[in-house]
């Protein structure tokens, strides 16, 4: 996929010189580490809004409420009908 967008930062000397460090033990260009790092963080971002970890008792209590998904539709269509902010 061609690049044809700009992203530009500004940042301290150190911070620059925190990122060459970086992009250098791993054999990159700081601006394809940034990338990679700034990429990685935000698929995490967005995880962190789509996967939910639950103990079993509340998992249970989940699923108890969750059965009767006629009786729920429309407040379930409603939900789903709300875009995230990262969908266009």
């Amino acid at each position: 996929m061609a690049k044809n967008e700009r992203l530009d930062l500004r940042v301290t000397s150190d911070q620059k010189r925190l990122l060459q460090q970086a992009a250098n033990l791993k054999g990159e260009t700081v601006s394809d580490f940034v990338l990679s790092s700034a990429m990685a963080s935000a698929d995490e971002a967005l995880l962190d809004q789509r996967v939910f970890l639950l103990e079993p008792e509340a998992f249970d209590q989940l699923v108890t409420r969750s059965e009767d998904v006629v009786k729920n539709k429309a407040a379930i269509d409603k939900i789903l009908a709300i875009k995230t902010p990262w969908q266009d």
